[in-house]
């Protein structure tokens, strides 16, 4: 699988942003200096008051006027901020959504031979899980509350350096462990994932499989409820315990963290202690101490922020080589063919399904002249099925050719090649349309023809007879 690196990532996704919604980018410079404002206010109104308080030439009444302004303003404030910040998140919710449709797209026009590919249906369960679920719009939320997290960190160290480089010094090691710590594990946790993944599809066939009543009927005459449990047991467990790998990790490094940040408080209370007792106010003293416990909060939601994003980009990089990757045999070739009718040979022709050894067709050779008709008996998994498939190109044989009318069926355009023919499976699917979309698949509108093609299989009557008709 091609890798792209983080910075890559976040540039395509940032560029998918750009092209669908650029007004977003006016609405980061709006709210980071809101939020921005409205958190150094939330740390200088404590102060203010305190101040006020032991002033003693204030009144009562003043004080109640400032504590007013203060309070109107940070209400004000909260407000744009909640707005524009879950005002985006649809938008971003919006952008999710548009990627979603272009995987369905994608798979909607993909070689039929990749639906049956294990590799692939990892690789098409890996898009749908970073893009199916909200961890897109998640991503690009945090990254749109960087711009506060700077301006705000870049605030508090330039007042905090005034008490003590030390404090800041012990807040950043805390910090800079709690990074490494979670590094760790997002790495542990990536290269895990495949065996999550895995672990995660089988997991769901299972929960499919015993919520889907079709099967009903064997399970119960076969006796199959002890080996389908057994089986769907022994998957969970499985799963449980690769989270039981990573958690054991979390847990030891945790450890860690806590002896860094017991001294980081240390060194904080030590300064502000002693900068009491040589006569710093009470005022001040809450004030350096909210800033010191911002700074060590954003700081922490930074990095929290920052690793998240490291892992949803990584993750990201399977939509993106999802998405680049060519799932499409080239199609161009001949699109017309002289004669309705088709001389169908096949030479020589082998097959085995794609990453298996066995053979499902060996050296076949077989033709059907033009106008000829013929039926193809055997039992259940004899190749019948396989046999139709290679012949509409749904897969290519592994060994020989198949040809129409004395041409390698390669050599046509695919659409143009597939359209010749009008195929019935055994399984058939009724889609979620009219009468009318389901007969034609939007392929003609003819009402002669569809009500001739009705009559045809005897449903005429009943079709008409319905409220809506076709």
């Amino acid at each position: 699988m091609k890798k792209y690196s983080l910075v890559n990532v976040l540039k395509k996704s940032i560029q998918e942003v750009w092209k669908t919604d650029k007004k977003i980018f006016i609405l980061f410079f709006i709210y980071s200096l809101i939020a921005s404002l409205l958190a150094v206010l939330g740390i200088y109104l404590p102060r203010l008051i305190i101040e006020k308080i032991q002033n003693i030439n204030n009144n009562f009444g003043e004080i109640l006027i400032v504590i007013g302004i203060f309070t109107f303003s940070i209400g004000i404030l909260s407000f744009l901020d909640k707005f524009i910040f879950d005002h985006v998140y649809v938008r971003f919710m919006a952008l999710r959504v548009n990627l979603l449709t272009n995987i369905f797209d994608k798979i909607n026009r993909l070689d039929y031979h990749y639906t049956e590919d294990p590799n692939f249906l990892n690789e098409n369960n890996d898009a749908l899980e970073v893009i199916g679920g909200s961890s897109f719009e998640d991503m690009l939320q945090r990254l749109f509350t960087f711009g506060t997290k700077f301006l705000l960190i870049i605030f508090y160290i330039f007042m905090l350096i005034k008490l003590s480089p030390f404090v800041i010094l012990g807040i950043v090691a805390s910090i800079v462990i709690g990074i490494i710590s979670s590094l760790v594990i997002k790495r542990y946790q990536f290269k895990l994932k495949k065996d999550l993944t895995r672990a995660h599809r089988k997991i769901r066939y299972f929960e499919d499989t015993t919520q889907d009543f079709s099967y009903g009927k064997d399970i119960r005459i076969y006796n199959y409820e002890d080996k389908i449990k057994n089986a769907y047991d022994y998957e969970i467990i499985s799963y449980i315990n690769i989270f039981k790998r990573i958690r054991n990790k979390e847990y030891r490094l945790g450890l860690i963290e806590l002896v860094f940040l017991l001294i980081s408080d240390s060194l904080l209370y030590y300064f502000l202690i002693t900068k009491v007792i040589n006569g710093l106010s009470i005022s001040m003293y809450s004030f350096y101490l909210l800033m010191a416990l911002a700074l060590s909060t954003i700081l922490k939601k930074t990095i929290e922020d920052l690793v998240y994003i490291i892992e949803k980009g990584q993750q990201m990089n399977d939509y993106y080589y999802f998405m680049e990757k060519d799932f499409n045999e080239k199609s161009d070739g001949i699109k017309e063919l002289d004669t309705e009718t088709l001389e169908i040979e096949f030479k020589n022709v082998s097959f085995k399904y794609p990453n298996t050894e066995k053979w499902i067709i060996k050296d076949l050779n077989l033709k059907i002249n033009a106008k000829e008709k013929l039926a193809i008996v055997g039992v259940n998994g004899a190749g019948k099925t396989t046999l139709v498939k290679l012949l509409l190109r749904l897969y290519n044989p592994t060994e020989g050719q198949i040809l129409v009318n004395g041409i390698d069926i390669r050599s046509f355009d695919k659409e143009f090649y597939q359209s010749l023919f009008s195929v019935v499976f055994q399984d058939i699917n009724i889609l979620a349309f009219s009468v009318r979309e389901n007969i034609t698949l939007g392929h003609s509108n003819d009402e002669e023809r569809i009500w001739k093609c009705l009559e045809d299989v005897g449903l005429k009557e009943k079709i008409a007879n319905l409220e809506n008709g076709l």
